[in-house]
């Protein structure tokens, strides 16, 4: 069906209804994770870099190795280096990620839920 006879049974014009299909297919091309809310221009890792780190952090999780706030900090300043990103300069003087980019990743990522290690016997790991 074309857009004049879809305007025209409608009584809209036609240039109006052609505009907002042109908006239309222009937002259908965007990937889902760019319109997302929980992306920051100033984020430093990319989407799938974050995702990478949620998917080993969860395995760790899975195999009752928890990790600190501290230790994640580390992985990730690590991670940063590994790959070659850029990140800030008071990350390199302490060798860690910064405390509000923690706070601010663990937001992006409610599935998340880093705890204090505790005992656990060998019978409850299985």
């Amino acid at each position: 069906i074309s857009h004049r006879k879809v305007a025209e049974s409608y009584g809209i014009s036609t240039t109006i209804l052609f505009t907002h299909f042109q908006k239309v297919k222009h937002l259908a091309s965007i990937p889902d994770n760019y319109l997302s809310n929980k992306v920051h221009h100033r984020q430093i890792l990319k989407y799938e870099e974050e995702e990478e780190l949620v998917e080993y952090l969860k395995l760790a999780m899975q195999s009752n190795h928890f990790l600190t706030h501290s230790e994640v900090r580390k992985l990730v300043y690590s991670f940063e280096l590994g790959n070659g990103i850029e990140c800030p300069a008071m990350w390199h003087e302490y060798h860690t990620a910064g405390e509000d980019w923690f706070t601010s990743f663990m937001k992006r990522n409610d599935c998340l839920s880093l705890r204090k290690a505790e005992a656990t016997s060998q019978e409850n790991m299985t």
